[in-house]
């Protein structure tokens, strides 16, 4: 092996595995002032400092008289860095080579001022859904028409997104359900759009929160579409008390659709069926009694025998609102009940309701046969049993004369 070298000198450096032992390099340059520190590069600096630092020089202007691809690299280019000089010359276009090309001639000031561009239809509608909402319930077909007239998806996003707004009456007080055009201003603007707003009112009576679903169950009384039934009957076997009432209420306006009988067909399977929740066949019994469904008569009676006690009591209940009688919880009376009576018009029952011995039952015959027949006798609900006699001989010859067959 040859002997190392020593380095002669402090430009000369040892580097390991290196062709030459001695390697000859150019010292740091030193600080510019004696008691300075070093600078650390690990953050850029800052104020002053930042324009004092050696920046990359600026890009070198083309020179276009010169051939564009770069010549040979010469040798000496790889010596000691120097920094080039700023060009004088400014890059020239050929005159006849290119043609100008002139941008527009714009002036912020001096230009024409832009076309007034009309608001969007969103802005109408929201005007004009706020002048429907801030109107009385008498002055509310003033206001539906201008906003009718305005493009009806807009109208019907905004309804959808407002409903219901503020609401004519207070549902803690109440003791008959309003009518649809009752409900508030958003409800009628539905009630007017008629078929166009029933997928409104399908997303509504889906809706997770109860007071959406109530009050769309209540404008689903207005609008007659078979659309509507099969939200409405969940709504019917729903949680919320209210809004099963008036699910209910809605439903028993659509029964001159033809899909009326079949929601009643699913509201019977549910209900005598085993594998149901109890709490659905709790409901759909109700709702049955409710609608007055008379052929819901065997899957009550079969329901009144259930292993399932509540099942039981639920059916007895509906069993004694639907038939106005109350023959107790066992089957037997109520089997030897149907046999005689079964076939008679559901009227009939009722009629006949008039003269049981409890008073709910009487008063409960009396309530349904005015809203059937619309003869109402103005009889009081503490009235005594002898004005409930009076009330079944009047609606007998009703029954037997003016009675639609």
């Amino acid at each position: 092996m040859y002997p190392r070298k020593k380095p002669s000198g402090e430009g000369d450096y040892v580097v390991r595995d290196a062709p030459s032992d001695i390697v000859r390099g150019r010292p740091s340059r030193p600080p510019t002032g004696a008691g300075e520190e070093r600078a650390s590069w690990s953050v850029p600096p800052e104020g002053e400092a930042l324009l004092d630092a050696h920046l990359p020089p600026p890009p070198r202007v083309p020179d276009v008289n010169r051939p564009s691809e770069p010549g040979p690299v010469q040798s000496g280019d790889a010596g000691e860095y120097r920094r080039p000089k700023r060009s004088t010359l400014r890059p020239r276009a050929p005159g006849h080579s290119v043609d100008v090309v002139r941008g527009a001639n714009l002036d912020a000031i001096g230009s024409m001022k832009p076309v007034q561009v009309a608001a969007p239809a969103r802005d109408e509608v929201r005007a004009a859904l706020e002048t429907l909402v801030r109107s009385a319930p008498d002055q509310v077909d003033l206001h539906v028409g201008p906003l009718l007239r305005l493009p009806e998806a807009e109208v019907l996003a905004a309804l959808e997104k407002h409903f219901p707004g503020p609401v004519w009456f207070d549902r803690r007080n109440y003791r008959t359900l309003p009518e649809a055009h009752q409900v508030s201003a958003i409800g009628c603007a539905l009630v007017h759009l008629g078929e166009s707003a029933v997928p409104v009112l399908g997303r509504l009576l889906v809706d997770q929160g109860a007071e959406p679903r109530f009050y769309a169950a209540l404008v689903a009384r207005g609008i007659e579409d078979a659309r509507l039934l099969r939200p409405l009957g969940r709504v019917a076997l729903g949680s919320e008390a209210g809004a099963r009432t008036a699910a209910i209420a809605a439903i028993r306006s659509q029964s001159r659709l033809p899909g009326y009988q079949g929601l009643l067909a699913w509201m019977r399977q549910v209900a005598a069926s085993p594998k149901a929740r109890q709490v659905w066949r709790i409901r759909s019994l109700g709702a049955l009694a409710a609608l007055g469904d008379a052929t819901a008569l065997d899957v009550m009676l079969e329901c009144l025998g259930d292993r399932d006690r509540t099942i039981a009591r639920a059916a007895h209940e509906a069993l004694v609102r639907l038939t106005a009688h109350d023959l107790g919880s066992m089957r037997l009376q109520w089997r030897r009940w149907r046999r005689t009576k079964g076939s008679l018009p559901r009227i009939a029952w009722l009629i006949e309701g008039l003269s049981d011995r409890r008073d709910e039952v009487r008063l409960h015959a009396l309530r349904e046969l005015e809203r059937l027949t619309g003869l109402t006798l103005g009889i009081a609900d503490d009235a005594p049993r002898a004005t409930f006699l009076e009330a079944r001989e009047r609606y007998t010859r009703w029954w037997q004369t003016t009675a639609p067959r």
